[in-house]
């Protein structure tokens, strides 16, 4: 287009340049008019329409210039719409051309008139300049033109300003390379299209173009890679078709909001969805989803937790009864299985096997021991948060024991390769947790050879700290513990209230049926437990082997405690060589109507006849209960107001410690009235050396004064042979009881 306006312009000034100023024959008349020729003669003037060269030059150009833009309007790329508009604006500029007044038409009419004669070459070198400039603006058209220098798209000559005609977005005049002004993709000012998009965010960052629709794969999509916000239905996003694979809070999905209604639970924990059950116990396990609640204490304190255990036990038993020998451990045996297997060590099958359950820690949970007859323990195991866990497994040698409080002691010994004894640890212990936690002494042999004690080194263990001990200081533990727990392991562990339950070996044929629901019952089962169970001669030893256990028939487990602390207090009070008779006495001994039924044996003659207490009853809405038994730690005697004075000796602590108790029957118990106690000297075994009085059961510090005037005023008159350095036994003669004897003790 700017071609043909070019074209145009130089037309229109070689035209103007072959035209005489109008009046130039008649310059006084119309000097100043141009010339209107028609038909050859001006019609201002009357000149006519000059012939000549200039004209025939004029012709010339114009005939070129037509040539010209004709040429140019075959060989051009652009459409037929841009030709009409160029065309139309080349007739515009000629049509201002010829009526223009300008200055410069003038000064190209002058010209003329003074060059008429210019030589037809040198219009033909103007037209040949003219195409040259159509051509090509980067080039020189003529000496006066400015030969086009082009820097960021404007001369660095002239200043003129490029009108870029763009190819594939650079400019074909000057090179300039199109900024892009994008209009969907494609440029408004060189029309380039973006090909080549670059997405970010799911819009191409140079041309701005969303990416759309898009083609998701897995939730993103492959084109620009942005990320399916997700529009979930029952679980399917409706723009991706992504399945929510749900992160879930509380039971429901944070991304789709499923509930999860099929709970399939963990440890109390949804496996699905997370969300922690809420539980609904019922006898301590959640009906939801099966978890323990660890703060329920069932009435039977779980015992039912223990049936794995031992049903494992009593098929080790028999297998071990019937082969002498156990099978062999499985590779993936559980870990309890252990602890079963080295029960079995160096076991005696002449020893019944059996069980007890019973909490020892008072944390209302039982504890399961494995033992025998002779209530030697061979296995230990708790329960930590309502799941059984192995305390330990203790050996035949260990002669594992345990007390009514809970004191779990035994003893462990170390041997050589010869079997020689090179060292022992006796241990007094309370069970914490799942561990037997308490004071620890022993010895261990210098050089290992167990030859004999010269080179013996002595220790003590307690609260974790082991530290060396003399001989002497040995010795007195030895006298504390070992004479009280250890020795005595077994009849202490049958004071317990605790059942043995059998697994293997008993040989129970009897008839009889211990009874307990009347006074008239007990009398009997006592006359029983001496003539059919004892064959009228009640032996320490027997019972202390369990022998005795077999030879009644127990409707209820209380029955079967009962019966062991009776024969308990009989055994320990006389020992197998003492004779007997055995009977009771009825007294109501508070005052409320009410009889107690006490249990006495009698021996000696004479002067020196003794009625001792074993047991004292009373009666709770009319039913028997038992208020206490005594043996060889502690001796009753009951005055005539029917107060019951116990002297005890304390355990845990030197054998010469003693507490003195005054008690009265009230709502069915013994309850204290007055309680004071004494510690001895562990060196001289007999020294007092500190006194105390009980409230609450709490232990205070008092003055000597102060025990000496309780003892004196309380104990001293009823005890008719005590004494602070040899106490004997109390009785029940200051009482004023008559006593009944149902057996006789034959010798």
């Amino acid at each position: 287009m700017k071609k043909r306006k070019i074209c145009a312009l130089l037309l229109g000034a070689l035209l103007a340049a072959t035209l005489f100023a109008c009046g130039d024959k008649k310059k006084e008349t119309s000097s100043e008019s141009a010339h209107n020729y028609v038909n050859g003669v001006c019609t201002n003037c009357g000149a006519e329409e000059p012939k000549n060269e200039s004209s025939e030059t004029l012709e010339s150009l114009e005939s070129s210039a037509t040539s010209k833009v004709s040429e140019e309007s075959e060989s051009s790329e652009t459409s037929e719409s841009s030709a009409m508009k160029e065309t139309s604006e080349s007739s515009e500029f000629s049509e201002t051309v010829q009526s223009s007044e300008s200055s410069e038409t003038s000064e190209i009419l002058e010209s003329s008139k003074t060059s008429a004669s210019s030589e037809e070459s040198e219009s033909s070198e103007t037209s040949e300049s003219s195409e040259n400039s159509e051509t090509s603006e980067v080039s020189v058209s003529s000496e006066s033109s400015c030969s086009h220098t082009y820097v960021d798209g404007a001369c660095s000559s002239c200043g003129e300003v490029c009108e870029h005609e763009y190819t594939h977005g650079t400019c074909s005049v000057c090179g300039a390379v199109c900024a892009h002004t994008y209009v969907d993709s494609v440029c408004s000012v060189c029309g380039t299209a973006c090909v080549s998009h670059e997405y970010e965010d799911g819009v191409c960052t140079v041309c701005k173009k969303p990416c759309a629709p898009h083609e998701y794969e897995d939730g993103v999509c492959s084109v620009c890679g942005v990320v399916c916000e997700h529009n979930y239905k029952e679980s399917v996003c409706t723009v991706c078709g992504v399945v929510c694979t749900h992160s879930y809070e509380d039971g429901v999905c944070k991304d789709c909001g499923l509930v999860c209604e099929e709970h399939t639970y963990e440890n109390g924990v949804c496996t699905n969805c997370g969300a922690e059950c809420a539980h609904v116990y019922e006898k301590g396990t959640c009906t939801v989803c099966g978890a323990e609640d660890l703060t329920y204490v069932p009435a039977d304190g779980d015992a039912s937790k223990y049936q794995k255990i031992l049903a494992k036990y009593k098929e080790l038993a028999l297998y071990y009864e019937t082969n002498g020998k156990l099978p062999n451990k499985a590779t993936n045996a559980e870990s309890y299985v252990d602890t079963l297997y080295a029960v079995f060590e160096g076991y005696d099958t002449s020893t019944e096997l059996g069980y007890a359950i019973r909490d020892i820690n008072g944390d209302g949970y039982v504890e399961l021991f494995l033992l025998g007859k002779d209530f030697k323990v061979y296995a230990l195991f708790t329960l930590v948060k309502r799941a059984p866990v192995a305390v330990s497994a203790f050996t035949r040698e260990n002669n594992c024991s345990f007390t009514e409080d809970g004191t779990v002691f035994f003893y462990e010994k170390a041997y050589d390769a010869n079997s020689e004894q090179i060292g022992v640890a006796y241990k007094v212990t309370k069970l914490i947790g799942a561990e037997l936690v308490g004071f620890e002494y022993g010895w261990a042999d210098a050089d290992g050879d167990g030859s004999n004690s010269d080179d013996r080194t002595y220790y003590e263990k307690e609260n974790g700290v082991k530290k060396t001990i003399t001989n002497d200081e040995y010795k007195v533990y030895t006298n504390h513990v070992y004479e009280y727990y250890l020795s005595y392991s077994s009849r202490l562990a049958k004071y317990t209230n605790t059942i043995i339950h059998p697994i293997i070996g008993a040989t129970s044929g009897a008839t009889a049926t211990a009874d307990f629901s009347s006074y008239e019952a007990i009398k009997t089962t006592l006359s029983l437990m001496h003539s059919d169970v004892a064959s009228r001669k009640m032996d320490r030893t027997k019972w202390l082997s369990g022998e005795y256990d077999d030879g009644m028939i127990f409707k209820t487990d209380a029955d079967f405690v009962t019966y062991n602390r009776l024969f308990a207090a009989i055994v320990t009070l006389q020992g197998s060589s003492s004779s007997s008779d055995y009977g009771y006495a009825e007294k109501d001994l508070n005052g409320d109507g009410v009889k107690e039924l006490i249990l006495m044996d009698q021996y000696g003659s004479g002067t020196s006849k003794r009625q001792d207490i074993f047991a004292i009853f009373t009666l709770v809405n009319g039913k028997p209960v038992l208020l206490d038994v005594y043996n060889d730690l502690r001796y009753a005697s009951i005055d005539s107001n029917g107060y019951i004075y116990v002297a005890e000796r304390v355990l845990l602590s030197h054998k010469k410690d003693m507490v003195f108790t005054v008690y009265e029957v009230k709502n069915g118990t013994l309850s204290p009235v007055s309680s004071y106690g004494y510690h001895c000297d562990y060196a001289t075994s007999s020294t007092q050396i500190a006194w105390y009085k009980v409230v609450g059961g709490v232990k205070t510090a008092v003055e000597k004064a102060e025990f000496d005037e309780f003892y004196n005023a309380k104990i001293k008159t009823i005890a008719t042979s005590i004494s602070v350095a040899n106490f004997g036994k109390y009785n029940a003669k200051s009482a004023g009881l008559s006593f009944t004897t149902v057996v006789v003790e034959e010798e």
